[in-house]
């Protein structure tokens, strides 16, 4: 059979069509187009959820960017804002009108807000919806009272929590402040460090010229070298007051960091060139006096003083961290005891530097000191306060920073400038709230009389009330 013949069906299959633009298209596509933005000066929305509320907002037309949390200089143009929440069946697993977030797992209280985005859709013959993109609402945390959830829940891991000038302190080492059993009773090095940081920040220790130096600048005078001698110099060489704490980790013949178990402070009083020993436990104890000694000369040597000049005085009358203490479940309240010996004698030297007469401030220990310290020392209550000022600490310095951030953006190209004053908070105190003592502490404390004060005391007329 013979094959087929195969005739192509067009002889010309070479030839090429030129397509010509429909002269109108562009013109018909901008028309079209122009439907869509028959509102031409409709204003800008915002949006944003979290798992309680639902936040729409419209602001004036060429005035829908972002304003500074600051006030700016000149004055930037006034905004108009409509604002609407919703609150009811937010965060239910179905919940009419909005689809649920992808925040749902945070708690109540979390103010983690995200843009409530939608991707419009249209037929190829319906009118092409207008697709400016919605502006996110400017983040809370700009604030530090919408801080509270990232600042008190923390994820249970080594990653940084915060820093702070020359501390630094872990999410597991913020959680471990408030342990009063177990390995981690006895506090960590960054735990009280942070502490100590954030009090000497609340208290203004640096323009009272009164220094508290880390557990790391008391290893450094434990095994003083030639090294580190300026930096020392410029930073304790002008206090008049320097507090150091002490870690009985430091009781071996080398220098392989701090890991004891006990906690003490030395107080080096440059006025009167005596140096002030107190111990919750080991007051009488040969091995951590000469260890406090220790660190006390490094500290003296480091700062070019003359140590035969010196004297160094225990405190015997020091409190008892478990006789002198409210709370009978701390196995390891010597961190706790730390902390607030420091603030009471801190605040101590502040009364008198009040009243012009720091050069009468002594820090001995009265004998009946324990009795008034009893009254008010709760270990538990003590670390609880430690741990919440260095959470508002936390709260405070990520609204600082984020806050600098959202400012320096939304001024760009405005011609303006930020005023140099703290930004609005709905709570301005930075300190925690104190403990408040029961009736009967309190009735208590009104007869004690001079036993919580120190030594050399000025006239309880002339005392300032300070809280510790």
């Amino acid at each position: 059979m013979a094959e087929a013949s195969q005739t192509p069906l067009c002889p010309e299959d070479t030839h090429q069509v030129e397509v010509k633009p429909f002269p109108e298209a562009e013109a018909m596509k901008a028309a079209r187009l122009e439907k869509a933005h028959i509102y031409a000066k409709t204003r800008r929305a915002m949006s944003a959820k979290t798992k309680n509320i639902f936040v729409f907002g419209l602001r004036n037309y060429q005035r829908h960017g972002h304003v500074p949390t600051k006030r700016t200089r000149p004055t930037m143009l006034k905004r108009r804002y409509s604002v609407d929440v919703n609150t009811e069946g937010w965060g239910q697993p179905v919940t009419s009108g909005f689809v649920e977030g992808q925040n749902q797992q945070a708690a109540n209280d979390a103010t983690t807000a995200v843009p409530s985005f939608s991707q419009p859709h249209h037929d190829e013959l319906e009118l092409v919806t207008p697709t400016t993109p919605e502006l996110p609402f400017p983040t809370p945390h700009r604030y530090m009272d919408f801080n509270k959830w990232i600042a008190w829940n923390p994820p249970a891991n080594e990653e940084s929590y915060l820093e702070l000038r020359t501390a630094e302190i872990s999410n597991n080492e913020f959680l471990y402040i408030t342990h009063t059993c177990g390995p981690e009773q006895w506090m960590r090095d960054n735990g009280l460090d942070m502490a100590l940081m954030v009090l000497s920040c609340n208290k203004h220790c640096e323009a009272s010229k009164i220094g508290i130096a880390s557990s790391i600048d008391s290893q450094v005078c434990r095994y003083p070298g030639s090294d580190g001698k300026e930096d020392y110099a410029r930073r304790f060489g002008d206090k008049n007051w320097i507090f150091m704490p002490v870690n009985d980790g430091m009781l071996g013949v080398e220098n392989d960091g701090i890991n004891g178990i006990h906690w003490s402070v030395v107080a080096l009083d440059q006025i009167h060139k005596t140096v002030h020993y107190f111990d919750s436990l080991f007051i009488d104890d040969l091995s951590y006096i000469n260890l406090a000694k220790e660190v006390s000369l490094g500290m003296l040597r480091l700062l070019g003083r003359d140590p035969e000049e010196w004297q160094f005085h225990t405190e015997e009358y020091s409190p008892n961290q478990y006789r002198d203490n409210l709370c009978d479940f701390d196995g390891g309240a010597c961190a706790p005891f730390v902390y607030n010996i420091i603030g009471i004698v801190t605040s101590h030297i502040q009364q008198h530097q009040r009243i012009g007469r720091e050069n009468e401030c002594r820090l001995n220990l009265l004998e009946d000191f324990h009795e008034g310290f009893r009254r008010q020392f709760h270990s538990y209550e003590v670390r609880t306060v430690m741990q919440q000022s260095i959470a508002h600490a936390k709260m405070y310095i990520t609204a600082d920073a984020v806050s600098h951030a959202h400012d320096v953006s939304t001024i760009a190209g405005e011609g303006v400038e930020l005023v140099d004053e703290p930004p609005l908070r709905f709570n301005a105190l930075l300190q925690p709230v104190q403990p408040q003592p029961s009736e009967t502490d309190s009735d208590t404390e009104s007869n004690s009389g001079s036993a919580m004060y120190l030594v050399e005391a000025p006239p309880e007329e002339d005392l300032p009330v300070v809280d510790i």
